[in-house]
C-alpha cells in the first residue's frame, strides 16, 4: 500500500508527496487503519490535521471503487432520509459499542468513539 498526501502549499499550488510504501497483510479496514496510523505516527503527522481526502478522482478510474461509492451514496441517502432509520442505527451502534467496551474490545477516552453524522459522498478539493 502506498500513502500519498495531497495538499495545497502557501502559494496555492497543489503538491503530492509519498509518505510511505508498506506491505499490508490484508485489506480489511482495521488493518489498513493500523498501517495508516503507524505511518502517520512514524512521520510525526496527525490525523487531526487531515482536512479532506481525494476519493472520487480515483473512483472514476476504477470500476470496483466507483461501484462501492455509488452503493455508499445510496445507503447514506436511504439512512439519512428517515429519522426512524437513523434512530434504529444509532441504537444498534450504541448497543454494539457498549458491549465492545464491556469486553475490552474498544478503548474509551477523550475524542474516541464519538458519534458522527453520515454525509453525502462528494468530490473533494
Amino acid at each position: 500500500m502506498t500513502i500519498v498526501l495531497r495538499y495545497v502549499d502557501r502559494l496555492g499550488f497543489v503538491k503530492e508527496i509519498s509518505i510511505g510504501v508498506v506491505h499490508a497483510l490484508d485489506t480489511s479496514s482495521l488493518t489498513l487503519k493500523f498501517v495508516i496510523d503507524t505511518i502517520f505516527f512514524n512521520k510525526n503527522l496527525s490525523m487531526a490535521q487531515v482536512r479532506g481526502r481525494v476519493v472520487m478522482a480515483v473512483a472514476k478510474n476504477h470500476d470496483d471503487v466507483e461501484e462501492f461509492f455509488e452503493q455508499l451514496v445510496m445507503v447514506v441517502t436511504v439512512v439519512c432520509g428517515s429519522c426512524k432509520r437513523k434512530y434504529i442505527i444509532r441504537e444498534m451502534q450504541k448497543e454494539r459499542m457498549t458491549a465492545d467496551i464491556g469486553i475490552g474490545e474498544t478503548e474509551t477516552g477523550r475524542g474516541l468513539n464519538q458519534e458522527i453524522s453520515l454525509v453525502q459522498a462528494r468530490d473533494t478539493r
